[in-house]
C-alpha cells in the first residue's frame, strides 16, 4: 500500500503535465509483471509486489482523473460507477484466466498481448480526444 500511495503521488505529477498520455505507463509496467512473478527468487517476489503497487496507484490515480477530465459533471457519477463495475468484472475474468494458465508457459504471452491491446486502445482514445 505504501508503494501504491507513493506511485499514485508520483504519477499524478506526470498526469498534470502530460495528461491522458500518462496512461501509457500502465500497460508498460503491467507487461513486466509475468516475468518478475514467475522467476521465483525472493528479490523478484518483492519487485513484483512493488510493481503491482505501482499499477494499482496508476489505475486509481490516472484513470479516475481521466474520467473526471473527459466526462461532463452531470454524468461523472454514472461514469465512475460504470468504470468500477467494468474494472471489477475485468479483474475477476482476468484472474480466472490467469489461474487457468499460470502453470503453463502461456502467461507472459497472454499479458503481453493484452497490454499491447491496451496500449493500442489508449492511443486510439487519445487521438479521438484531441479532435
Amino acid at each position: 500500500m505504501l508503494i501504491d500511495a507513493l506511485g499514485a503521488v508520483l504519477i499524478s505529477f506526470t498526469y498534470e503535465r502530460w495528461g491522458f498520455l500518462t496512461l501509457i505507463t500502465l500497460p508498460v509496467v503491467s507487461s513486466i509483471l509475468p516475468f518478475t512473478a514467475t522467476i521465483g527468487l525472493r528479490l523478484y517476489i518483492y519487485l513484483t509486489a512493488g510493481l503491482i503497487g505501482i499499477v494499482i496507484g496508476i489505475t486509481e490515480t490516472i484513470v479516475r482523473a481521466s474520467i473526471a477530465d473527459m466526462i461532463p459533471i452531470g454524468y461523472r457519477g454514472t461514469a465512475y460507477g460504470v468504470f468500477n463495475i467494468t474494472l471489477g468484472f475485468s479483474l475477476l475474468v482476468g484472474k480466472v484466466i490467469t489461474a487457468k494458465i499460470f502453470k503453463t508457459y502461456l502467461l507472459p504471452y497472454y499479458v503481453i498481448i493484452l497490454q499491447a491491446l491496451s496500449l493500442t486502445l489508449i492511443i486510439i482514445t487519445y487521438i479521438k480526444l484531441r479532435k
